[in-house]
């Protein structure tokens, strides 16, 4: 037992004195560290410059000859004209510290974040074996928002129904906007969302993210053919916990739809025309309307009108032909300039009121024989006498 105990302590006693050598040992080297002392300005924004300081401290007990700083950044710093990369000390004192800045330049795209900064430290002669040193440098981005892109659904919107407008919002800064809030609204009283479809949480949108915002609205019958404006409020917080306000301007157009009906098709004989009567049924008006009337694959005529309005009529005059089945060809243009056609199938019947039909020339026929017939009995009677 007492054997044991002695080379216990041999072995503990060991290794304390091997302990306290390599404390001895290394408070007789230079020991370095680098701290951060300044960032003008702080923090650092996305393209632009900034000014960093660090200091290079020995906090070891001996002193380092011919010590060499090198800066070693990585995106998304650059280092400026002007600074050097690396700096030659001659004697960096123990227990003392040397200060040296950098002029960098902040990657456009960077986003908020904190940065490595990283430091080499090694002796003039031994450029390989060196110690590296990190410090962080704080950049935080300004976030921007623009409206990417709108549509509706419906596409046409007619007055006296509803409306989902959706607006893909996209951030082309480099800090991010949390807690995102899209508010609508109208000064002109027509369009009203829907229960709460006017106000949309968006969440988090990151730099170079986007996100789309469905906002419900009904639209007033009283609703005129126009462009009606709106306003759109972003509400956000940016990285410092600042809540910030946007403001977007959108116009959305209420159209309506266009539907044109025939109404009545009649021949004037005394024009030598065909009068197809046709009305626009719809809430929008049709621009640049064209028929063109096609009987048995071939064109009888083409009438044109420079606009219909929505609840208003028209004629359409095409020369008289023959009769049959046939079809109208509608063009037209909508008020948001997109082009439609449509075909209305019809039967041309007509008959020309100044032409006997076949009946009534028998009729005539019969009546004048019964006269000729008449007369001339008569006469016989009179000549037997």
């Amino acid at each position: 037992m007492k054997a044991n105990i002695s080379k216990m302590t041999i072995v503990a006693v060991f290794a304390s004195l091997f302990i306290l050598a390599t404390a001895v040992q290394a408070q007789n080297t230079p020991i370095f560290n680098v701290i951060l002392t300044k960032q003008t300005p702080y923090p650092a924004e996305p393209g632009k410059n900034v000014n960093v300081e660090v200091e290079v401290q020995n906090t070891g007990l001996a002193d380092a000859n011919s010590i060499v700083v090198e800066i070693s950044p990585a995106s998304p710093f650059t280092l400026l004209p002007g600074s050097d990369k690396i700096t030659t000390y001659t004697k960096i004192s123990a227990s003392s510290s040397v200060k040296v800045s950098y002029d960098l330049k902040v990657d456009d795209n960077a986003i908020s974040n904190q940065y490595e900064l990283e430091f080499r430290i090694y002796y003039a002669n031994s450029p390989t074996n060196y110690l590296s040193q990190k410090v962080l440098v704080n950049v935080q981005g300004e976030p921007d928002f623009i409206i990417d892109s709108t549509w509706t659904t419906p596409e046409n919107i007619e007055p006296g129904g509803s409306v989902n407008v959706f607006v893909k919002i996209k951030n082309v800064g480099t800090g991010a906007g949390s807690q995102a809030q899209l508010t609508f609204n109208s000064t002109s009283g027509v369009l009203t969302p829907i229960l709460s479809g006017g106000s949309v949480y968006l969440g988090d949108i990151k730099p170079g993210n986007d996100t789309i915002a469905d906002i419900q609205l009904s639209v007033d019958s009283s609703a005129g053919q126009q462009t009606y404006p709106s306003l759109l409020t972003l509400t956000y917080k940016d990285d410092t916990g600042t809540v910030r306000q946007e403001s977007f301007s959108l116009g959305i157009p209420v159209t309506g739809v266009i539907k044109i009906e025939i109404v009545n098709i009649q021949a004037n004989f005394d024009r030598d025309v065909l009068q197809i009567d046709i009305a626009n049924k719809g809430t929008a008006d049709a621009n640049s309307l064209e028929g063109t009337l096609i009987m048995n694959n071939q064109t009888v005529g083409i009438d044109y009108t420079s606009q219909l309005k929505a609840t208003k009529k028209t004629t359409l005059e095409f020369p008289l032909g023959t009769e049959g089945p046939a079809k109208l060809v509608l063009t037209y243009t909508s008020p948001n300039l997109q082009q439609f056609q449509v075909e209305k199938p019809i039967d041309v019947r007509y008959q020309n009121p100044n032409q006997a039909s076949p009946v009534s020339t028998l009729i005539i026929v019969i009546i004048v024989a019964v006269i000729v017939y008449l007369i001339w009995r008569r006469f016989f009677r009179k000549k037997k006498k």
